[in-house]
């Protein structure tokens, strides 16, 4: 079982990003469908708060829950809450 995932948005000019997100269990516990929740800030100006995201482990897509954090005075999105669920073993990373 692994848990890196990538965190994949393509912007108001259609640019790409791409964050790596790595996840961990530090308890020694095997997890599945485990929760995961995580703010990630996003560059200024790049992203209208109406953004649709996508998280893939590898190329398989995984569900996902957005939601807006902070949106900008111009109305770019600033920081968004993910909310997924994954499986990982004891002490995995």
């Amino acid at each position: 079982m692994h848990a890196v995932c990538l965190f994949a948005i393509t912007g108001l000019c259609g640019a790409a990003l791409e964050i790596p997100l790595a996840v961990e269990e530090p308890a020694g516990v095997a997890r599945t469908m485990a929760p995961v929740a995580s703010g990630i800030c996003l560059p200024r100006g790049r992203f209208a708060a109406d953004q649709r995201f996508g998280l893939f482990d590898g190329e398989r897509a995984m569900p996902l829950q957005t939601a807006p954090l902070v949106v900008e005075r111009d109305g770019t999105l600033r920081w968004v809450l993910l909310d997924f669920q994954t499986d990982i073993g004891a002490n995995e990373k």
